[in-house]
């Protein structure tokens, strides 16, 4: 399956993914981002360790020149309010998106390093030759990114050779200062599914899964973290899908807590859904065993309750205490009679699993905005980045209380997903 036909089956994943399994009976659908036809492959033993502390610049034989960007005369104006966010450090100064000349579909894709605040472009990091970058994830520090490279084939997808993880460092300023692949090889039979850098950027989390010979197979899912100095790694598995959102190699499906106690990943199967907290003071086993319901994915509340459809992943809040999702749909049960539904960007309890706020609520209807995903939270999750859809397109920005703040960019293919803060 090309690059193409991924994304249409994860275009119509998506719009499944407000039907859960406590609607409808048990089904057994892929989940989330294209599980079964993923081209990834498995997790292998790193093959040689990479110390995040002594990282030196490193120029990739075959890798394009690192380029750099200049400002642009004439630019939109900075948000005053997105200049004070980044300057008091309340959002990151960085992101990265996945781009490509002709488009993503079609091309191999660069990652490009832009500023928050004003959407410039920064630098560019260019795969090698015959390869593509799929996604990206951030640490804590928006300076530590990791890249996931694949081969590139001339049908315009991913082919079947390993693809390799590669480590960047921004300069204060956002520039590349140094590009490590990081030795952890995919071999066949398996498919990537998700990744997440630790916030200290000294482990990574990485969701695998068998290749699926049929859409209805149970797939065992296989969640590791690795030590990227010496390549110490724990693995614990289930039957059952990680990821709720729409694309590929999804870098939302799984979210750490600051003090990497936890790791949260959005899990379905045929009898439950919802966000999971693993306990990663354990050796590793039993994905199900070693981890519990924070936030069920439900669309039976009880009367009176609110009803909240949500809509790609929930991220967990670094400090532990909530869960934020992007809710297309916000009502009241039915029982409560005439209800006013909304959309917005809703929390939940980490501990009880119960709403506890609404952020940027804005009535449903035709010509209407609506949340449609969520990228990044603060420390306590009372400041987010997310997509809304208005007039047919997407567009990005900080949620803090009922205010929207719209940053300057433009997305690839009209989509936030490529995209890592």
């Amino acid at each position: 399956m090309n690059t193409l036909e991924h994304r249409i089956t994860a275009a119509t994943r998506a719009a499944a993914d407000t039907v859960t399994p406590d609607s409808v009976p048990p089904l057994s659908l892929p989940a989330g981002r294209v599980r079964g036809t993923w081209r990834w492959r498995g997790l292998a033993p790193v093959v040689a360790a990479v110390a995040v502390a002594a990282i030196v610049l490193t120029v990739v034989a075959g890798r394009a020149m690192l380029s750099t960007h200049s400002a642009t005369p004439g630019r939109q104006a900075t948000s005053s309010a997105l200049s004070e966010y980044v300057r008091s450090g309340q959002i990151p100064a960085f992101y990265v998106t996945l781009t490509a000349p002709g488009g993503l579909y079609t091309h191999p894709a660069a990652a490009v390093v832009h500023a928050t605040a004003t959407g410039q472009a920064l630098a560019t990091v260019q795969p090698p030759a015959g390869r593509t970058i799929v996604a990206a994830t951030v640490a804590a520090d928006d300076r530590t990114f990791v890249l996931d490279e694949e081969p590139w084939t001339a049908k315009g997808g991913a082919g079947l050779a390993p693809g390799t993880l590669v480590l960047v460092q921004l300069t204060a300023s956002g520039q590349v200062g140094s590009v490590t692949p990081l030795r952890l090889t995919v071999p066949g039979g398996t498919s990537l599914i998700g990744l997440a850098l630790s916030p200290d950027a000294r482990q990574i989390a990485l969701v695998t899964q068998p290749y699926a010979t049929s859409q209805t197979e149970p797939r065992l899912t296989r969640v590791t973290v690795v030590t990227l100095a010496d390549g110490a790694s724990r693995t614990w598995s289930a039957t059952g899908d990680v990821g709720f959102g729409s694309a590929t190699d999804d870098n939302l499906a799984v979210s750490w807590t600051a003090d990497q106690t936890k790791l949260a990943f959005n899990w379905q199967n045929g009898q439950s859904a919802g966000l999971r907290l693993l306990d990663l003071n354990s050796a590793g086993g039993s994905l199900l065993g070693d981890s519990t319901m924070a936030v069920p994915r439900s669309l039976q509340p009880a009367p009176g309750a609110t009803l909240v459809m949500w809509r790609g992943d929930a991220i967990i809040a670094p400090d532990g205490t909530t869960v934020a999702v992007a809710a297309p749909s916000i009502s009241q049960a039915p029982a409560t009679g005439q209800s006013r539904v909304t959309t917005g960007f809703a929390e939940f309890s980490a501990r009880t699993g119960k709403l506890t706020r609404v952020l940027w609520s804005s009535p449903v209807g035709q010509n209407r905005p609506a949340a449609v995903d969520l990228l990044w939270s603060d420390r306590t999750g009372r400041m987010l980045i997310g997509a809304i859809e208005s007039g047919g397109r997407w567009r990005v920005g900080v949620i803090s209380g009922n205010a929207f703040t719209p940053l300057n960019l433009t997305w690839p293919e009209g989509t936030a997903e490529y995209s890592a803060w």
